[in-house]
């Protein structure tokens, strides 16, 4: 199970929890005369907050500490234990709440010591320190985030590679796998030595990775006589071995007509034309318009013949990879990726859909499940053609139920590393047709295959 609540480390201390710890106190509103603060001191899992002072005087949980005049502005210091010195300090929010309200000052400081003012409310209040990580944090796990492998700290704005299995030790093994990258916290897929910038998104300080691993059957032949393995893409890169004529290889990635390879304990690039992909033993290619080092074959075998059948060719030996999607043909294709699930209405609303069409079924169901909606209220548009944009949407909300993605999460959702769809090299955010090749690999790639 995905570990919650990562890098943001709140010791606010709500009222309820307050009143379980110590008698209610009154708030009085208005108060002419002095004021209690009931302060708090956190040590969950070790000292995040090893003490709080106001003007110098310890305040600790079980303290009111009294005195304090409204309006008067006093000094509140906050110091972090030193266990968490070198990643946490109080350089957050200082939480003051009176009566259901909050409000505070910002602390600044260093050596895990932090200072800030705050101006006395004119009720009792409660105090709470909020901390945050002063550097992005990075975690790579073995498995669903139980295992972890190592921690690193980066500066914000600063470039993260992404690190090779191999740098850890000992380095995690499964039988009859091989490493294939990462999967961080979004379920983007990461592989070795790709890059991002170390920067705060969404309130998350940090990125967690856990391993992700690929059958070592061979995905690929060499045609060459022999083929030179690169370090990374390129004829300019240093060469760090060589192939033979029809050795066998597994590609883990393409890019710009080079394939990453498993070479030795780590990676290798090699030049794509010499590469012939190797076909699943008895699943023949019917399609004359489909070949073995086209970046869509492995989808559009799956594709023919999964169970239901995802979709067939435009004829029999054909399958028009470059040809346009219909509005009808996408949710026909998602409709029995699913396994061909009945919709549960049986009204149609929509003219345009007879009951003898074999998207019938498909467009019900995809409509009650919030997947797409009819261009009105009696109109499917079955015929329509759709972007990249909206298959990406139809894949989210399939995936992500009661959400809708139109906003950009769909695009996220798909994205890897560099920002493609499911690793496919266009722009998700087209309103060009989508083709039939793309189709089935995002399809394919968004884990519909199994």
């Amino acid at each position: 199970m995905k570990k919650q609540g990562k890098r943001l480390i709140s010791v606010l201390l709500s009222l309820a929890l307050v009143v379980t710890m110590m008698p209610a106190f009154t708030l009085t509103a208005n108060a002419a005369g002095p004021v209690t603060c009931i302060g708090y001191k956190c040590t969950i899992g070790g000292d995040y907050v090893k003490s709080v002072k106001i003007n110098g005087t310890p305040v600790e949980s079980t303290d009111s500490f009294s005195g304090l005049t409204p309006g008067q502005t006093v000094t509140l210091t906050v110091e972090v234990g030193d266990k968490y010195k070198g990643h946490y300090a109080p350089d957050g929010a200082f939480a003051m709440t009176t009566g259901g309200n909050t409000s505070g000052c910002t602390l600044t400081g260093s050596n895990g010591v932090g200072t800030g003012t705050f101006t006395i409310p004119d009720k009792d209040f409660m105090i709470g320190v909020e901390l945050r990580t002063l550097q992005y944090e990075v975690k790579y796990f073995a498995d669903e985030y139980t295992t972890e492998l190592g921690t690193f700290y980066y500066d914000y704005g600063t470039t993260v590679t992404v690190k090779n299995l191999q740098e850890f030790s000992p380095a995690p093994k499964k039988d009859g796998y091989v490493f294939d990258g990462w999967i961080d916290d979004e379920n983007r897929k990461y592989l070795a030595g790709d890059t991002f910038t170390a920067e705060e998104l969404y309130g998350v300080n940090g990125k967690d990775f856990r391993v992700q691993w690929k059958s070592m059957e061979p995905t690929h032949t060499v045609t060459a006589g022999s083929l030179n393995v690169r370090q990374n893409p390129g004829t300019d890169q240093p060469k760090i071995g060589g192939l033979t004529n029809g050795r066998e290889v597994v590609v883990v990635a393409e890019t710009g007509g080079w394939s990453k390879i498993i070479y030795g304990s780590g990676y290798g690039w090699v030049d794509s034309r010499y590469l012939k992909a190797i076909p699943k033993p008895g699943k023949p290619n019917p399609f004359v318009d489909v070949f073995d080092t086209d970046f869509f074959y492995e989808a559009v075998i799956w594709a023919y013949y999964a169970t239901p059948q995802v979709t067939n060719g435009m004829d029999d030996t054909h399958f028009g990879p470059m040809n346009t999607v219909t509005r009808a043909q996408a949710v026909t294709f998602l409709w029995r990726s699913e396994g061909c699930p009945e919709p549960t209405s049986k009204v149609n609303p929509f003219a345009d859909v007879p009951k003898d069409q074999y998207y019938y079924k498909a467009v019900l169901w995809a409509v009650e499940k919030g997947i797409t909606k009819g261009v009105s209220a009696t109109e499917f548009a079955p015929d329509a053609t759709l972007s990249t944009q909206h298959i990406v949407t139809f894949l989210y909300r399939t995936k992500n139920p009661g959400k809708d993605g139109w906003d950009g999460a769909a695009a996220k959702w798909a994205a890897d590393a560099n920002g493609r769809p499911f690793g496919v090299d266009i722009t998700v955010n087209n309103w060009t047709p989508c083709p039939r090749c793309d189709v089935v690999v995002f399809i394919f790639r968004s884990g519909f295959s199994g």
